[in-house]
C-alpha cells in the first residue's frame, strides 16, 4: 500500500532528484514497453509455495492472445481478442495467492480482469473513459508483508492529467490522486499525451513512477 496515498517525493527532469533510483526485478524490463510485460511471480500460477519472486514471468501479445510464460516454461493463455479488435496495451501482476490481474486496452477502451474474492472468481471488468497508459504492480511481494501488500492499478486520468491509482484493498472501487497537473512536469510547448510509463519498485524500496510524453514513451 501507499502511505498516506501520497508521493513521498517528486521527480521532474527538469529539476532532477536523488530519490530517483533503479527500477529492480523483473519489471526493470517494461520500460516504453506496451505489447510486452515482465513481472516477478510464483513457481506456477496460483502456487505461491516458493513466493512470489521465485521466477521472472513475461506477458506476450501474438495471435490475439495475451499469454503469461514463467522462466520455468510454464505458459497460460489468459486474454483472447476477436480479430477485429485492436489490443494496443497491456500490464499485468499476481496477488498474494499467485492469482493473475491483468489490465489491457482494446479499441481504446480499457478492461481489467482479476480474480474477485467475493465472487470466488475473475471478473473482467470496464474501466473509465479517462483511464490512460494502466500498469499493474504488487507493492510489497515479501510474505512478512501480506497482510499489508496490494495490487496497485496506477494510470494518467486524461480529463485532467493527474497521476491516480486503485489498490485491491478497496476492489479497485476509489480513485486516488497522487499527482495533480502533470503538465508541470513538462517543459512548455512538449507535444502529445502524458503517459505512465513504468511503474515498480525502486532500489530504494520504494514504488517509482515514470511519465513521460506519449511522443517519448514508444
Amino acid at each position: 500500500m501507499l502511505p498516506d496515498n501520497c508521493l513521498s517525493t517528486e521527480y521532474t527532469a527538469l529539476i532532477g532528484s536523488s530519490n530517483q533510483t533503479d527500477i529492480i526485478g523483473a519489471r526493470a524490463k517494461t520500460l516504453d514497453l506496451v505489447l510486452i510485460d515482465y513481472e516477478n511471480g510464483g513457481i506456477d500460477i496460483g502456487d505461491t509455495s516458493e513466493g512470489l519472486d521465485y521466477q521472472e514471468w513475461v506477458g506476450t501479445y501474438a495471435n490475439q492472445k495475451i499469454t503469461l510464460t514463467g522462466a520455468n516454461g510454464n505458459t497460460y493463455d489468459i486474454i483472447t481478442t476477436d480479430p477485429s479488435e485492436v489490443l494496443s496495451d497491456f500490464s499485468f501482476s499476481f496477488d498474494q495467492n499467485g492469482s493473475p490481474a491483468i489490465v489491457y486496452v482494446v479499441n481504446d477502451v480499457v478492461y481489467f480482469r482479476y480474480y474477485d474474492s467475493l465472487l470466488e472468481d475473475y471478473t473482467i471488468v470496464e474501466q473509465q473513459a479517462s483511464m490512460r497508459s494502466p500498469k499493474l504492480f504488487m507493492d510489497d511481494k515479501r510474505s512478512l508483508n501480506s497482510s499489508n501488500s496490494d495490487i496497485i492499478l496506477a494510470y494518467v486520468n486524461s480529463d485532467d492529467d493527474t497521476l491516480c491509482y486503485r489498490q485491491q484493498r478497496d476492489r479497485y472501487l476509489t480513485e486516488r490522486v497522487l499527482k495533480t497537473d502533470l503538465t508541470s512536469w513538462f517543459i512548455e510547448g512538449s507535444e502529445g499525451d502524458i503517459r505512465l510509463c513504468h511503474f515498480g519498485m525502486g532500489s530504494n524500496l520504494r514504488l517509482q513512477f515514470i511519465i513521460k510524453r506519449e511522443t517519448e514513451c514508444l
